[in-house]
């Protein structure tokens, strides 16, 4: 009897040892499986698309981790909105330079469509001399830019809506 008692300990440590094994294993696993920095989805995307200090860029205006259900984002390949509550979009991230745009109005009238009053959206720019004429463009369809940056030779801007488009 004393050989069973001894046995069945045995087994109950070998056991611990194999759950926890297994944990660490699994825990392992998963942080190579998933996205690097502890980044959700967005942030990933955002990185991937462009740069951390976009990234970075972008997080100090918006709240990704918190946020990140109620935010469009936009590349000139591909857009990102499976998780998107269309209900609450909050704000409108679009990393496809604005100059290159095709129809800009129509963009800027989407944009204003999607998003609340101060809503954010924010995109960017290749040719400083078009600045002029995307505020303009803003403008008019009730944006205001509060935040213009260079980052890695491309302008990036930030406008709250204000209002719907002036008719």
């Amino acid at each position: 009897m004393n050989n069973y008692t001894q046995g069945t300990k045995k087994t109950d440590v070998n056991s611990e040892f194999e759950n926890r094994r297994l944990y660490a294993k699994n825990e392992l696993l998963e942080r190579f499986h998933n996205k690097p920095n502890g980044l959700n989805e967005l942030e990933y995307a955002i990185e991937r698309e462009s740069n951390r200090y976009v990234l970075s860029y972008i997080s100090g205006h918006l709240n990704l981790k918190l946020h990140y259900k109620s935010i469009i984002l936009t590349t000139a390949t591909s857009s990102y909105i499976d998780n998107v509550d269309f209900d609450n979009v909050r704000a409108i991230i679009n990393l496809e330079p604005a100059n290159y745009t095709k129809n800009q109005d129509k963009l800027l009238k989407a944009v204003n469509t999607l998003l609340p009053d101060a809503g954010i959206y924010i995109g960017l720019f290749n040719d400083f001399s078009y600045a002029e004429n995307l505020s303009d463009s803003l403008s008019a369809y009730g944006f205001e830019i509060v935040d213009l940056r260079v980052i890695n030779k491309a302008n990036y801007f930030t406008a709250i809506k204000i209002a719907e488009r002036s008719q």
